[in-house]
């Protein structure tokens, strides 16, 4: 197709079908579905399309530039991450970390003020899951997003939130100083128990991170809940409008 038709930018139109494929595994209402309902077996040519998307997520990585899309960087981040830990968990850590975002590509903005730590890798960290500190690299990402107000997709951004915290309900629950029956009486949705790393790996997390977080996480519902208010107030008040001036004319 790129060879017919030279002019298609190939980054772009590979970003684009990996953005359906996230949006398809992570619909906003959980009864759509999730990544727990896909059976790989039901889809036809499903190896070679399995290789394609390896190769666009990696190749996706590799261009991903945050200085060149800053404004939809933390949002393409977090998509291809999610993706990969879904479909190439056990290659992808390596061309991530010869990423341009990763090796030399840093903006301000994405460092910790004290310790100048770059929230990309607390990111990963958090996505993968693979160390002991990886619920807290999560918490400290989504407070570094949300105390700077960095631009992001809300629906991705909850999806990272949600990925954190199911790993912390689990942690919480398997540790045998609280709970002498893991998971016992506790629901769970099945897309929360199908990463290895959730029960694999020991995690460390103080409860007042989370608690940092949860707080967080009210102030930008509160928000969202004020915005929508006045947003209903101004269609409520542009109605009446209309209407008066609609009589006024007949």
């Amino acid at each position: 197709m790129y060879s017919a038709h030279p002019y298609i930018d190939r980054r772009d139109s590979m970003r684009d079908w990996l953005n359906s494929l996230y949006e398809a595994l992570n619909p906003p209402f959980f009864i759509q579905g999730s990544l727990a309902d896909l059976d790989m077996s039901l889809m036809p040519f499903r190896l070679d399309g399995m290789r394609a998307v390896k190769t666009w997520i990696r190749e996706s990585f590799y261009s991903l530039d945050p200085f060149y899309m800053r404004p939809q960087f933390l949002t393409a981040l977090m998509r291809i991450t999610s993706l990969s830990v879904a479909f190439d968990r056990n290659d992808a850590p390596t061309y991530i970390s010869r990423a341009k975002c990763i090796v030399r590509s840093r903006p301000t903005e994405l460092h910790r003020k004290g310790d100048n730590r770059y929230m990309v890798e607390d990111l990963l960290m958090s996505y993968f899951g693979t160390s002991r500190s990886s619920i807290s690299s999560g918490i400290l990402y989504i407070l570094h997003v949300l105390d700077n107000r960095l631009y992001s997709n809300l629906s991705v951004l909850c999806d990272c939130i949600e990925d954190i915290c199911s790993a912390f309900v689990i942690k919480y629950r398997l540790d045998p100083a609280f709970n002498d029956f893991p998971l016992h009486n506790v629901v769970l949705p099945c897309n929360w128990l199908i990463s290895p790393h959730k029960f694999t790996t020991e995690k460390e997390v103080k409860v007042t991170l989370m608690g940092m977080l949860l707080d967080a996480i009210g102030r930008v519902v509160e928000a969202l809940r004020m915005e929508v208010g006045i947003v209903a107030e101004f269609s409520a008040l542009l109605v009446t409008t209309l209407g008066v001036a609609s009589s006024r004319t007949k």
